[in-house]
């Protein structure tokens, strides 16, 4: 009766050795012999989109706002300095040499209850990796190139933002938004 018992076991055990040994659970399996070691491969994948960011101000859910405090005529102040001069940063995990676009859409007006003012007379020079943006006027279209770059990498800068000082709009406080797309192909 135990004999049985003992053979029924083995039995089990090298059934479930055959099993597991001849399945798909390694990724190759190898035996050395004495002195030779046993070698093995195995497989990795990483699945990699292209990936944007891009933030511009104050992180998380947070839309800043840049004023302008304008306290005299155009001939006295002709541009007056925003209150802000938000960061900038963008990454992009791209393919090589990728092309990196930052655009505008400024083609709204700014409102001040029925009077309106174009975001032409705001323009806006970047710092650090944003340099080459130099005293760019918003163009009031939905499309507006304001930063392009190439390839895969971390960027980071400031702009600044100036209002263009004039008579052309009467007093009041105007408020708009300027929305900012990063893209690549």
């Amino acid at each position: 009766m135990i004999r049985k018992r003992i053979a029924l076991v083995f039995i089990v055990v090298a059934l479930s050795w055959v099993v597991l040994s001849g399945g798909h659970a390694w990724a190759e399996q190898d035996r050395g012999s004495t002195g030779d070691p046993a070698l093995v491969h195995l497989d990795f994948q990483v699945n990699l989109p292209t990936i944007l960011f891009l933030r511009i101000g104050s992180a998380g859910n947070t839309i800043d706002t840049v004023s302008f405090s304008v306290t005299d005529i155009p001939e006295n102040q002709p541009t007056v300095p925003g209150s802000l001069s938000p960061d900038v940063r963008v990454g992009a995990i791209v393919a090589d040499n990728a092309p990196i676009r930052l655009r505008a859409d400024s083609s709204g007006d700014m409102l001040s209850g029925g009077d309106n003012m174009p975001f032409s007379t705001i323009s806006c020079t970047g710092t650090g990796d944003f340099s080459s943006v130099s005293g760019l006027a918003f163009d009031t279209t939905a499309n507006q190139l304001i930063w392009s770059s190439t390839g895969r990498g971390f960027r980071q800068g400031t702009f600044a933002y100036t209002y263009t000082n004039s008579y052309d709009y009467p007093p009041g406080t105007y408020t708009g938004t300027v929305t900012y797309t990063l893209s690549a192909p």
